[in-house]
């Protein structure tokens, strides 16, 4: 689940979506997504690329969401969230949140 209203104040790392370097007409031939721990080190990153950066968002939402369920079927709210930070194909930042 992403949220982008909430700021926690501790993430386990870092989501960022990004537009490769190589442009074709001025736009991004694709758009990937990386993960790096609180250390600053590369955890993760998706070796799939997308041709539209909410296509990008949605995999990681999907890959790296996590939801507990206890006992009684009903979610646990102890998941430390990532911070996801999503780019402009000129590196700037267009989005940011928590993933869960």
């Amino acid at each position: 689940m992403i949220d982008y209203d909430i700021k926690p104040g501790m993430f386990r790392g870092l989501i960022e979506v990004y537009a490769s370097a190589s442009a074709v007409d001025g736009y991004p031939a694709e758009w990937f997504w990386r993960a790096k721990g609180r250390n600053g080190q590369k955890t993760g990153s998706g070796h799939e690329s997308f041709t539209r950066r909410a296509e990008a968002v949605a995999a990681v939402d999907r890959l790296l969401s996590a939801q507990l369920i206890g006992s009684d079927h009903a979610p646990i709210d102890v998941v430390i969230p990532w911070r996801l930070v999503v780019l402009n194909r000129d590196g700037s930042t267009y989005r940011e949140g928590a993933l869960y």
